[in-house]
């Protein structure tokens, strides 16, 4: 079963016949037509996945909406991008991914929980 959840990651899928094809063992650096076009390929199927999945969870969200809730919105942008580029950390710039996810995300969530669970 836990397969199935792992195959509904987005890219799983599609890069799946990609890597069979081009295995990361086999990998020479040199990509001829037919790898770039494979790898083309299932960027576009990933991004059609993607678009689809978006479009589901706005309608839910659209849904809950409609039914009363009020939704908040977490921004984790900023603990992701950090996370991303941690060579200006290792310069000791900025803040640690941890301490902005806890900041921007953690904290508002709790914020959120409480002030919902006082007003109810």
């Amino acid at each position: 079963m836990a397969r199935l959840g792992v195959r509904k990651t987005i890219g799983v899928e599609e890069f799946d016949q990609y890597f069979r094809v081009y295995p990361r063992e086999r990998n020479t650096g040199v990509w001829d037509l037919g790898r770039k076009a494979a790898y083309k390929e299932a960027v576009k199927g990933m991004k059609e996945r993607m678009c689809l999945v978006v479009k589901k969870y706005k309608e839910k969200i659209i849904k809950l909406i409609r039914g009363g809730w009020e939704i908040k919105k977490l921004d984790a942008m900023g603990a992701i991008m950090t996370e991303l580029n941690k060579s200006l950390i290792a310069l000791g710039e900025g803040r640690s991914s941890m301490e902005i996810l806890q900041r921007d995300v953690v904290e508002e969530s709790v914020k959120t929980v409480n002030s919902f669970l006082l007003e109810g």
